[in-house]
């Protein structure tokens, strides 16, 4: 009986101390970015991605291409019905779960141009009207394609110049996904900020960096696209999706971590005086 007893209470201690340790942690914010979703582009990727996701009910945003292709500039093409259907259809069911978040990523992923590192862009440099035409025809087209609103602008190559900040808020969008996170933004930008800091085979190591760090709401951030994955590209896979399913396993088992659509996570920024 004795024996029986100390076990007992062994045991009560080892829950509460776990529950005393779990309740001290400094929460963290943990929010998965997948880029260059596109009707007109393959989607097989993108669509066993957001299965796997929902599967582990675990939030995601997708940055979505409204229409993927070159085009002469100055003029918007028809997206052919018969490639939205089906992927209108499978992300709309998906943002009915409140799992799943769509970002509006550029109109069509065209390169206009390059800068002095030769880093591609849709966006910068281009006249302000021009941005607010590509930005408010693909917002449409993706809103009719997913008949829910969109909030977020996600910029291809993470590329963007204050023109693009501008078009953004006159677009009406309310969140704004790049690389890094702006130091300021000017007077009346009324966006709010979230940038991206690692990947998939990145994100346990950052976690554990974001647990000692003097942050106060610490967020991590992950950019992937279908190509991080060894069944889509072998050369520059550096996951397959069993490790994914792993990942998002212990991602949900952590007392720490929280996964929050992307939006959930932008702040404001500090204005120039």
């Amino acid at each position: 009986m004795r024996r029986l007893q100390t076990f007992f209470w062994g045991t009560i201690f080892i829950v509460q101390s776990l529950s005393t340790q779990a309740d001290t942690l400094k929460p963290i914010s943990v929010s998965f970015r997948f880029d260059d979703y596109c009707a007109m582009w393959n989607t097989a990727p993108g669509n066993r991605i957001l299965s796997t996701f929902l599967a582990h009910r675990t939030p995601i945003t997708f940055a979505v291409i409204p229409y993927g292709g070159s085009y002469v500039r100055g003029g918007f093409p028809t997206l052919p019905a018969e490639a939205t259907e089906g992927s209108g259809r499978l992300l709309r069911d998906a943002l009915n779960t409140g799992l799943f978040e769509v970002a509006l990523h550029g109109f069509s992923h065209q390169e206009n141009y390059r800068d002095l590192n030769n880093n591609p862009s849709e966006f910068m440099t281009l006249p302000l009207q021009e941005q607010v035409d590509r930005m408010r025809t693909g917002k449409s087209l993706l809103e009719g394609m997913i008949g829910h609103r969109v909030s977020l602008f996600v910029p291809p190559w993470n590329s963007y110049d204050s023109n693009t900040l501008r078009a953004s808020v006159i677009c009406g969008l309310k969140s704004f996904s790049a690389g890094d996170m702006p130091g300021r933004v000017a007077q009346g930008c009324t966006l709010k900020f979230r940038g991206t800091d690692t990947e998939l085979k990145s994100l346990k190591d950052r976690i554990a960096v974001l647990r000692t760090s003097t942050e106060k709401k610490p967020v991590a951030t992950v950019l992937f696209h279908a190509y991080d994955f060894t069944e889509y590209n072998t050369k520059l896979g550096t996951m397959n999706f069993d490790k994914l399913d792993d990942l998002l396993n212990w991602v949900n088992d952590q007392p720490d971590v929280l996964v929050k659509p992307l939006s959930r996570t932008a702040v404001k920024i500090k204005s120039h005086q």
